[in-house]
């Protein structure tokens, strides 16, 4: 298991083979962002989107404009951060695995990139809220996990509502899936 406040991978961790892979990421991005290879460079993760192919896995480490700073690296400050443009090992976790992300409040799709708690996407079309019906199907729009809407690749199921690390946050644990489109 590996574990975070924000982001806990609870089973199906694949090891061996060419898992954990290190992509580039030329984007600031939370610890857990669901990623996928970008279509341009096979060494390159970009967030995953709702209509293309499938999770290739998630980001073992924030990525921010700098990385780690001078301080936290001499502190050994744990997870340590990326700098945008290294290369970052990336989760890879089999279909039927279980992980657990938070999401703060009136996160839209576009706001992945501000803080570490952004892994649910809170606001706007397919938010999660605290009463999303256990066993909702889900999909990811840049990196984060919303419920499946209509035509969207279906890549998790949610399994339970959990405590969140921060009160106002929204906190699931999702079974990971590849069940097509959504009608």
């Amino acid at each position: 298991m590996f574990t975070t406040p924000y982001f806990t991978v609870v089973s199906g961790l694949t090891f061996g083979g060419t898992y954990p892979k290190a992509l580039t990421i030329n984007d600031a991005l939370s610890l857990g962002t669901a990623i996928e290879i970008s279509d341009s460079d096979g060494d390159t993760g970009v967030p995953a989107q709702c209509d293309t192919g499938d999770i290739f896995g998630f980001l073992s480490k924030q990525v921010t404009a700098d990385g780690s700073s001078f301080q936290d690296r001499t502190l050994n400050i744990e997870p340590m951060a990326a700098a945008t443009g290294d290369k970052v090992d990336i989760f890879n976790i089999r279909d039927g695995g279980v992980i657990e992300v938070e999401g703060g409040e009136n996160v839209a799709a576009t706001d992945q990139y501000t803080g570490q708690d952004n892994l649910v996407q809170t606001a706007g079309t397919g938010a999660i809220a605290v009463g999303t019906a256990v066993k909702t199907e889900l999909s990811t729009i840049d990196g984060l996990w919303r419920q499946a809407q209509s035509g969207e690749r279906i890549r998790g199921v949610l399994e339970a509502q959990l405590t969140p690390v921060t009160t106002s946050n929204v906190k699931i644990r999702v079974r990971l899936v590849s069940r097509g489109i959504k009608a």
